[in-house]
């Protein structure tokens, strides 16, 4: 593998993965990423796939574009945008201790320039109720979600993608609280919402399957789930690549629930999918590839003894 921009092979430094490019074209030296994005005057989204930066890649360019705003002053809406993505980067990277402690100091001051009830106030206290529940305070993130969705509904319209997504993200938490009867329609009506108005094939949609198949599990009813979570397989797989991170937890999702319906087959054969993305990825001596590999020979070994036990049964 070599870096798409300097053509050079890893080396010394870590080839990241930054977005849903493919093939050459999808590995870049950190270094290599930052000038180029520095040139380019955009910090977020790839300019050949047009899709976010992701993982390690997203914090590296919200720590830059943070660091290159600091001289305009706290409050210059450059600065405030700059504190939002790296507060953003550093949710997705599960730093939320450190992000919400960034959320609420801009919520301070949207709330105070802007108003309790202003889009960019309800944006912020969105991502914070999504880090709090990250945290597992689950009770104080539902407070905020219930409350922002309350006023997307009356601001923009229950029929607004703002709106399905708070329902989304509202319909998460209730979950982790045990509350499925509440949760299960706002994730039935957000997926409605985003097939009907961009198709299956769109991250919206992914993401929200995976939180309905999620729900499903919790609720008992693995064979729903499995289907949902094989769709949002399927189409992250196309829109993404496999190796985006979402394509990798959907996939992995999907297996853990194929083993617990005792779909031996369908599981390996999934999982052994994943542990050659992770090989290719992160080598074989990684932790996460190890841990891939383990979890294959697990649900290989019942299916090794339950062939040999009918071999054994038709020689008899």
């Amino acid at each position: 593998m070599s870096c798409r921009l300097c053509l050079e092979d890893g080396g010394a430094q870590e080839l990241l993965s930054p977005c849903a490019c493919r093939g050459s074209s999808g590995y870049v030296h950190a270094e290599c990423l930052v000038q180029w994005c520095v040139c380019q005057g955009n910090f977020r989204t790839c300019d050949v796939c047009h899709q976010p930066f992701v993982g390690k890649a997203a914090l590296l360019l919200a720590r830059h574009a943070f660091q290159r705003a600091d001289p305009l002053g706290e409050e210059h809406p450059e600065a405030l945008a700059a504190t939002y993505h790296l507060a953003q980067a550093l949710a997705g990277e599960g730093c939320h201790k450190e992000a919400t402690k960034l959320f609420e100091y801009l919520q301070t001051i949207y709330v105070r320039k802007k108003g309790v009830s202003h889009l960019d106030t309800l944006a912020v206290c969105s991502s914070w109720a999504l880090s709090l529940s990250a945290l597992e305070k689950y009770e104080d993130a539902a407070t905020f979600q219930a409350s922002v969705l309350t006023q997307l509904r009356s601001k923009v319209g229950s029929d607004h993608a703002r709106s399905m997504t708070e329902a989304n993200n509202l319909a998460l938490t209730l979950t982790h609280l045990g509350r499925h009867d509440e949760a299960l329609p706002l994730f039935r009506e957000a997926l409605e919402f985003h097939e009907r108005t961009r198709g299956a094939r769109c991250q919206e949609w992914i993401t929200a399957a995976n939180n309905l198949a999620g729900s499903l599990c919790k609720a008992g009813d693995l064979e729903e789930a499995a289907e949902v979570f094989a769709r949002a397989v399927a189409n992250c797989s196309r829109v993404l690549g496999e190796r985006h991170p979402l394509s990798l937890k959907s996939t992995s999702n999907l297996v853990v629930v194929l083993h617990q319906l005792g779909r031996m087959d369908e599981a390996a054969e999934a999982q052994a999918k994943l542990v050659s993305l992770f090989e290719e990825a992160h080598g074989k001596d990684s932790q996460q590839t190890r841990r891939a590999a383990s979890f294959l020979e697990l649900l290989q070994g019942p299916q090794r003894g339950q062939k040999r036990a009918f071999g054994d049964k038709k020689k008899n």
